[in-house]
């Protein structure tokens, strides 16, 4: 039998490696998304650690979840309470190819003098 310590590790480790292949992302463009790493990527999927509570609402964001998603076993049952109840509801990420799910996700970890840079640049491009 599981303690709760186990079960939510468990679940965890579960639901990164489901929703990470069902967005059809491998676990190093996950690891630059967040700007991890593959081996820390890696490491989340096997159990041996497991995110923070920032990486985990990244992770729901990217992934088009609330974060008690990654908490819920196969059955749907969340084995503790978590301080996120309501849903992510923004469906735009689901309806991009992989490309603009990696560039939108991407820009999103972009400081504001970065992302003023990068939002310029298609300016710039798109006039041409």
């Amino acid at each position: 039998m599981y303690s709760e310590d186990e079960a939510i590790k468990q679940n965890i480790k579960t639901n990164l490696r489901k929703f990470r292949e069902a967005n059809s992302f491998t676990q190093t463009q996950i690891g630059i998304i967040l700007g991890t790493g593959r081996t820390t990527y890696t490491k989340w999927e096997s159990g041996d650690t497991l995110p923070n509570p920032v990486q985990l609402a990244m992770l729901a964001s990217i992934y088009n979840k609330s974060v008690n998603d990654f908490y819920r076993d196969e059955n749907g049952f969340t084995v503790c309470s978590t301080m996120f109840d309501e849903p992510y509801t923004n469906h735009f990420l689901s309806e991009l190819n992989d490309d603009e799910k990696m560039l939108l996700s991407k820009f999103r970890l972009l400081n504001d003098d970065e992302k003023k840079k990068v939002s310029e640049y298609i300016e710039e491009i798109s006039k041409e």
